[in-house]
């Protein structure tokens, strides 16, 4: 019984002694595992900090490369961002109902070259659509500029275009350029650059600017009809070369001086007077209604040669021409838009004036559907001893008095929102400015034979705006 008794308890010692050992293998495996693991995550911590600290490098680094670049990104984008372009192509066909068959003559008014016969003897008719019974280009124009602002004070302003329009003007200033294509023709409408002071934010312009003078403009498309009328063509600028300065008056308008080559009745005239031409320009109101004064005033040699006594220099008159021109606008809403103008063309020392009157109105009939009205009267007032200015037929000491009206209906319709279809009907007539009231304006139906007191043209244009 005794050894039974040992050899149970060896027995169960033997089992218990199993478990004991088991579980100080497993611990020192466990702590071995953790070991490991500690050694890993070690690893990997050491590795997540380098690959930090060289992630901060590179951005350092690239920074350093980098320092200008979004200084000169942001200053290249602010500029394109500020840059405006507009354009456009206009083309035409016109039938004189009078059915001329020559349009190949020269004027007589001192101006050069072939006008057209539309243009009527003096040269001052329709200008732009002188040619009778033909297909023309009227216009090709671009303009880039940038406004001066309060955030970017300094700016410009280029628009030159090409085609019927810039012949006729080319031609006014003998710059044409006989190559039998009036869509090589070009002129320059502006060309001026631009400061914005910081005191009173007076704008300042340098170069070729638009006239502050009249309701119509140079560009096609700004006016309410196909051609300009008879006030802008005998009596207004299209604009001048010079410097001019304007004052904003708050709400009330804006204030204006400049000092120019030329204010005469042309575009942009060469510097040939004695002294500068003297520019003022008052306009009050807003974009609903306004009115705008200017006053012109200097020598315009080129203007008043006829004027002149002096046989030995007749192109160094020393008269002074002025000009007054006032124009309103009403915008009783966005449907309606009227315009008046008035302007009275004078030269001292010569009892010569001349003045005219013209008024006109659009109105929107349906979303694409509009009709504009213009009617307009000039009377040219002779000088007695030295003639006329505008209806020279007379010669240079002779004259007489000329009474001029002119009506012009148009219809314009929008095909896109781009592209513009105008229908226009237009009426002139002119009295005639011979001792009699004989020597007409407006050719009949043979070559050269200003026979006829008014004429009746007919117009459809297609223009092309962006």
């Amino acid at each position: 019984m005794k050894r039974v008794s040992v050899w149970m308890a060896s027995a169960a010692a033997s089992l218990l002694a199993v478990p004991a050992v088991a579980a100080d293998d497993v611990d020192a495996q466990l702590a071995e595992m953790k070991e490991l693991v500690k050694g890993l995550q070690d690893k990997v911590d050491a590795q997540a900090e380098q690959l930090e600290q060289q992630g901060k490098e590179l951005k350092d680094a690239q920074r350093v490369v980098r320092a200008d670049e979004p200084k000169t990104k942001s200053a290249l984008s602010s500029f394109i961002d500020s840059i405006e372009v507009d354009g456009g192509v206009a083309a035409s066909y016109n039938y004189n109902f009078n059915q001329p068959t020559n349009n190949g003559f020269s004027t007589n008014n001192g101006f050069t070259g072939t006008i057209g016969e539309n243009s009527g003897q003096s040269g001052f008719f329709m200008p732009g659509h002188g040619d009778a019974n033909s297909f023309q280009v009227d216009q090709v124009w671009f303009g880039i500029g940038k406004p001066a602002t309060a955030e970017s004070r300094a700016g410009f302003r280029f628009d030159i275009f090409f085609g019927a329009v810039a012949s006729t003007y080319a031609q006014s200033i003998g710059d044409r350029r006989e190559n039998g294509d009036s869509t090589a023709d070009y002129a320059i409408d502006q060309a001026y650059v631009e400061y914005l002071a910081p005191v009173a934010d007076i704008d300042f312009k340098l170069g070729k600017f638009a006239t502050p003078v009249g309701a119509e403009v140079a560009k096609q498309w700004g006016n309410f009809n196909i051609t300009r009328g008879i006030v802008y063509s005998m009596l207004q600028p299209v604009n001048h070369l010079g410097l001019i300065a304007t004052v904003p008056l708050g709400s009330m308008g804006e204030f204006g001086a400049g000092l120019v080559n030329s204010g005469g009745s042309t575009i942009s005239a060469p510097d040939d007077g004695e002294e500068k031409g003297y520019l003022a320009t008052l306009k009050l109101g807003d974009n609903r209604a306004n009115i705008r004064g200017t006053f012109i005033y200097g020598t315009e040699a080129s203007i008043v040669q006829n004027f002149s006594n002096n046989a030995a220099n007749p192109a160094r008159s020393g008269n002074q021409v002025g000009l007054v021109d006032a124009t309103g606008w009403f915008n009783p809403s966005d449907k309606v838009s009227l315009w008046a103008n008035y302007d009275y063309l004078f030269v001292d020392s010569t009892g010569y004036y001349a003045n005219g009157v013209a008024v006109a109105g659009r109105v929107q009939i349906l979303q694409d559907l509009g009709a504009a009205i213009r009617g307009e009267y000039v009377r040219e007032n002779h000088s007695p001893g030295h003639g006329n200015l505008i209806f020279t037929e007379g010669g240079p000491t002779g004259g007489h008095d000329v009474d001029v009206w002119s009506v012009t209906g148009t219809i314009d319709y929008a095909l896109t929102d781009h592209l513009k279809l105008r229908n226009e009907l237009r009426w002139d007539r002119a009295n005639g400015n011979g001792a009699d009231g004989t020597n007409n304006q407006f050719p009949a139906d043979h070559p050269g034979d200003f026979s006829s007191l008014d004429q009746l043209v007919w117009l459809v244009a297609a223009e092309y705006v962006f």
